[in-house]
C-alpha cells in the first residue's frame, strides 16, 4: 500500500524484486527494483530513481499507474472474479 501511496503523489519508488512489488513496480517510468539484499543494487536503484524523479513526466507516469489500484478497479476486479468462480 505504501508504494501505491507514493506512486499516487507523483513520487517514483524502489522496490526488492520479492514478493508483489514487482507488480506495482512493473515499468520502469514508476521506479527501480532490486535483487536480493545487496547494498549496491539497493543504492544504483535509489539513485536511478532519484534521477527519474527529476523528469517532468514521471509524476505524470507515477499518477496513473497508482490509478491501476483505485477502490473502484479493485472492487470490480474482485467481484468480477467472484462471478468467473460462481460461473464454474
Amino acid at each position: 500500500l505504501v508504494l501505491v501511496e507514493s506512486l499516487a503523489c507523483g513520487t517514483p519508488v524502489v522496490g526488492s524484486r520479492d514478493g508483489a512489488i514487482p507488480e506495482i513496480i512493473d515499468r520502469p517510468e514508476v521506479g527501480r527494483l532490486f535483487e536480493g539484499e545487496e547494498e549496491g543494487a539497493l543504492a544504483k536503484a535509489i539513485l536511478e530513481t532519484l534521477e527519474l524523479a527529476g523528469d517532468k513526466r514521471t509524476a505524470d507516469h507515477c499518477r496513473a499507474r497508482a490509478e491501476d489500484f483505485s477502490i473502484d478497479r479493485c472492487v470490480t476486479a474482485h467481484e468480477d472474479l467472484y462471478r468467473e468462480l460462481l460461473a464454474r
